[in-house]
């Protein structure tokens, strides 16, 4: 009787414990394809039909005269390895979060005994015994507090990824876009140098002029093809950015156009509405708002190690069968502080979160003095803008002049061919003053975290940061 009563108890263990496992989740091997993902990543294009819906979803649109920064951006965040990589820990943090709630299982342990005073008796006591932590009150809610405090860190990280990527893609098409225009400035220079070369060595052919002046044309013709050969790299080199930054293949956007509408205009931006940018992006710029969230779970750290010094209790119910008296035993268990009171990580802690609040000033500080910096370059290099145009002006009006006194007979060709020359130069430098003011105004919206104008104003915001807007691109 008494074994056959064993028996049904490690039966019904058994069963139980078979019950919990149809529950497991199961492991499925997922090893790694270089050969496959390399062939992924090659085949990626622009055109498929869920980034085109993506495009819609946003508020970008699809290209139509040509893909603008705000459409490039979307389908950056839809391809870039290091952005899907920033959206995978967003994840695992979520995942953090379903394990700082779970409540921990108890344990089960199985007991028997040999008395050995017994003699007429069967020698053998048999127990069963549990262990049930009593997780719950302010530990649990700090530990799932301070999951949360995770995940919204990484929720911080992707926006910031973003944003990073969206400042390499505005620098790389702004480079390309100018490159372009550089080279019809420098196509047209290099074959004005070609015909003032060739009407040079007329001059030196009737005597007109010495052979030394036809070698400084042709060191000028040197050095302006040399200059077109750099551009034609640099606009190489800016497209292979755009396609890195989008996380395509070069072959992907080569055949692209790119719209900039307002690449050629002054962004004019009021006192008012920067201030109120400014006051904003210190309270809320991305960077900051990581170091306020360190600070939140360093803080939520030191709560966590001052609770730690008090014994954590669990409860062991179980059962005794001693030679027929069946017996109900409760056991309760917790540490006793003898020798420390967790005083060490508590002032750990205590150093960690200090640390972490001198960090939080020292953004702030950062930022505040990034946003007036920027702020003043931006309208220094708006200035100085206005001042190349005027000497374009200038230029042109020169070109005008020497082309109407040609047709008067007052100078000659070599005369218009330096003044368009001249002119060429200056375009040039009205390009470089562009460029300088482009990019003044990049990191006057770096320092804000906020785009000023163009196409990116339209976006979704929300839906743009947002890691879960759209399910990890397969294509």
């Amino acid at each position: 009787m008494i074994r056959g009563n064993l028996i049904h108890l490690y039966r019904a263990t058994l069963l139980s414990g078979a019950s919990l496992l149809v529950g497991c989740a199961h492991y499925q091997a997922q090893p790694l394809n270089l050969p496959a993902s390399a062939k992924l990543l090659a085949s990626r294009t622009l055109t498929d039909t869920d980034l085109q819906q993506r495009l819609q979803e946003s508020g970008a649109g699809v290209p139509v005269n040509g893909w603008t920064r705000a459409q490039l951006l979307v389908a950056a965040a839809e391809r870039n390895p290091k952005l899907l990589a920033a959206r995978a820990r967003v994840q695992e943090a979520s995942a953090a979060t379903k394990t700082a709630r779970a409540l921990p299982n108890p344990t089960i342990t199985l007991g028997s005994e040999y008395d050995l005073s017994q003699a007429s008796e069967s020698p053998w006591l048999w127990s069963i015994s549990t262990d049930w932590l009593l997780d719950v009150g302010l530990r649990r809610r700090i530990r799932e507090q301070l999951a949360d405090t995770q995940l919204q860190a990484a929720r911080v990280d992707y926006a910031e990824a973003l944003w990073t990527v969206r400042n390499e893609l505005r620098s790389a098409l702004l480079n390309y876009l100018l490159n372009d225009q550089r080279r019809v400035v420098l196509t047209r220079a290099v074959a004005d140098q070609e015909r003032l070369l060739a009407l040079q060595k007329q001059r030196i052919s009737l005597g007109e002029a010495a052979t030394g002046e036809a070698s400084l044309v042709e060191l000028e013709l040197a050095r302006a093809r040399s200059n077109m050969m750099d551009n034609t790299r640099s606009q190489a080199a800016a497209l292979t950015q755009i396609a890195q930054s989008i996380g395509v293949p070069l072959d992907a956007v080569r055949h692209l156009s790119f719209n900039w509408d307002d690449l050629m205009h002054v962004t004019e931006v009021d006192d008012v509405r920067l201030d109120n940018l400014r006051d904003a992006a210190l309270l809320s710029r991305a960077d900051l708002e990581r170091a306020v969230l360190d600070y939140q779970s360093r803080e939520l750290e030191l709560r966590q190690a001052v609770r730690q010094q008090y014994p954590q209790l669990s409860v062991g119910p179980g059962y005794t069968w001693d030679h027929g008296i069946k017996k109900a035993t409760l056991g309760v268990a917790f540490s006793l502080p003898l020798f420390n009171r967790n005083q060490g990580p508590i002032a750990e802690a205590e150093a960690r979160r200090a640390a972490a609040g001198e960090q939080v000033l020292a953004v702030q500080a950062q930022a505040l003095n990034e946003i007036a910096s920027t702020r003043d370059a931006y309208q220094v290099s708006v200035q100085a803008l206005q001042a190349v145009l005027q000497q374009s002006e200038a230029a042109d009006a020169l070109v005008q002049q020497a082309t109407l006194s040609l047709s008067l007979g007052d100078t000659d060709q070599i005369g218009v061919i330096t003044a368009k020359m001249n002119s060429d130069t200056q375009s040039l430098a009205v390009l470089d003053a562009i460029e300088r003011m482009q990019q003044s105004l990049g990191q006057l919206e770096d320092s804000l975290r906020t785009p000023l104008s163009g196409s990116e104003l339209a976006l979704g915001k929300s839906a743009l940061l947002n890691p879960f807007s759209a399910d990890p691109p397969t294509k």
